[in-house]
């Protein structure tokens, strides 16, 4: 099923937004300045979208409970007018109006953490024109105490996390900079602050970036797809909150997205690359000491923009679904998890540019939602357990 009449949807996430136990889809509408949330009936379509205003160009959206009232609210990211917008979720699924907080320019990607211990969700916003993060520490009331704290990263920062990168049970912050070509790592101290940065050389142009524990000594490590390179960065921690030099792997050209999971069962952890310019994603099997065996590439449509792992068929191996930004969704299903012999690809979309999978419609099987950038749609697949899923279908909303 297609749902129209959006503008430039960008980012999309699936959550229970009304407590109904029905997931929903919120999308941001990078053209038109809103967010839109369409509740789902639990049947795998969705009650007529609501949309509400955020700052220009949002780009970003992130569900979580800021004032513990056990409704989700939204966090938006709006790139052209340096803010964050705060929606407070009500018990049914819709929401207060936005309450904004500056931020500086270009705010890109935003990541929740409690990072003051104080029981209260606390928000880092990397921001793309002046290389900083801001620090936004809650209240508990859905507020957050102004003015933010920032602190320099590197030029261009895209992502931000939260991970433990020194074992003292203070949270840490990673940042992929794709201007100067490095992790920057902010080490968390009391009272909510951080260190000043320390600097990371990955290869050029990182975009994305994932925390995990590759060689099972307890700490975590970072992966980094490098879009400029085509390659993933493997930076080893210590444990002590600093990294072993990075350990470069090849990859498909123009990497855009990582994503860590075991895809072959053997307890190691694996990782998964979408590669633009071939239209390929790569599959690195983890060794379990944090090394990785020779790359096996799998064809995708063209210009796979961002993927997501799941098992879509049931069959208890992992398989990987594309969004190619040249006009399709691709799944790629797993065998006995070792290679993904066989591919199904879903055409006629228009530059879709985000996917993600859940279980819409409760029927125990996967489904698939995807932001179509060129033709202003959300586009749901609703899976039938075996791995495939109906014709899309288009109606208005």
């Amino acid at each position: 099923m297609s749902y129209p009449d959006l503008v430039e949807p960008y980012s999309v996430l699936t959550s229970d937004l009304n407590n109904d136990a029905n997931l929903d889809v919120a999308v941001t509408e990078y053209g038109s300045n809103t967010v839109s949330v369409y509740l789902g009936t639990g049947k795998g379509t969705f009650q007529p979208v609501v949309h509400y205003t955020t700052g220009l160009s949002p780009q970003f959206v992130l569900a979580v409970d800021l004032n513990h009232d056990n409704n989700l609210d939204l966090a938006v990211a709006n790139a052209a007018v340096n803010t964050i917008s705060i929606f407070l979720g009500m018990q049914n699924g819709t929401f207060q109006g936005k309450v904004d907080y500056t931020v500086q320019s270009y705010p890109f990607s935003i990541a929740a953490f409690d990072i003051n211990q104080d029981n209260n969700l606390d928000l880092a916003v990397a921001n793309f024109g002046p290389d900083t993060v801001s620090i936004l520490l809650g209240t508990g009331n859905g507020s957050f105490v102004t003015p933010g704290i920032t602190y320099a990263v590197n030029v261009d920062p895209r992502c931000v996390i939260f991970f433990h990168a020194n074992n003292d049970n203070i949270i840490d912050l990673a940042v992929a900079a794709a201007g100067a070509s490095v992790v920057s790592i902010l080490l968390g101290i009391s009272g909510g602050l951080f260190t000043t940065k320390v600097d990371y050389p990955t290869g050029a142009t990182p975009w994305s970036l994932v925390a995990a524990d590759f060689n099972q000594d307890g700490n975590m490590d970072l992966a980094v797809a490098n879009e400029g390179t085509n390659t993933i960065s493997m930076l080893l921690g210590t444990g002590n909150g600093t990294f072993q030099a990075k350990v470069d792997y090849t990859v498909g050209a123009n990497p855009s997205s990582v994503f860590a999971i075991d895809v072959n069962k053997d307890t190691f952890l694996d990782l998964a690359v979408a590669n633009i310019g071939p239209g390929t994603v790569t599959i690195l099997l983890g060794i379990g000491d944090g090394t990785f065996r020779a790359r096996a590439d799998y064809p995708t449509g063209t210009y796979p923009y961002s993927i997501f792992v799941a098992d879509m068929n049931n069959d208890n191996n992992v398989d990987l679904i594309t969004a190619d930004f040249g006009g399709t969704v691709t799944v790629l299903f797993g065998n006995s998890g070792t290679s993904f012999d066989f591919k199904m690809s879903y055409p006629d979309l228009v530059e879709p540019y985000s996917v993600l999978t859940s279980d819409l419609n409760n029927d125990a099987n996967l489904d698939v939602a995807v932001t179509e950038y060129g033709s202003n749609t959300v586009s749901v697949y609703l899976g039938t357990g075996k791995g495939t899923f109906p014709p899309v279908v288009s109606e208005s909303c």
